[in-house]
């Protein structure tokens, strides 16, 4: 199900909005408990113990330890290089330019996790 905007009516300060934007899934699927944040934004110095810490396993949770294929309801979001363009191992003249990473930073590619080729290339969905 996708989570669009979550309000709280009947507080004294008046509505709280948290602002989700995210697919939610079933505790079956994925027995993690989301957190989702108010739209009230806060310095640094001024962000509630409890809040920092809350931000913090989020943080760290969206990180992922770079292991292992994402799953359809993961919500890791960190970088990987396009070095699946082609195709060596079929023929060598299909090696493609591995784009993303430090030398070609752009175009970026959310990290899919999945197995490599023996030539070090990912292999896409199909192969």
């Amino acid at each position: 199900m996708f989570m669009k905007e979550i309000v709280l009516d009947g507080v004294l300060t008046g509505p709280v909005k948290f602002s989700c934007q995210s697919w939610v899934h079933s505790k079956f699927h994925n027995p993690t408990k989301r957190v989702f944040f108010s739209n009230k934004s806060y310095l640094p110095s001024e962000t509630p113990e409890g809040l920092k810490m809350l931000r913090a396993k989020e943080l760290i949770s969206l990180r992922g330890n770079g292991q292992g294929e994402h799953q359809r309801f993961g919500r890791i979001y960190n970088y990987d290089v396009y070095n699946d363009l082609g195709d060596p191992n079929t023929n060598p003249d299909h090696k493609r330019l591995v784009l993303g990473g430090n030398k070609h930073p752009y175009p970026r590619r959310c990290r899919t996790g999945r197995p490599r080729y023996d030539t070090g290339i990912c292999r896409r969905v199909g192969h």
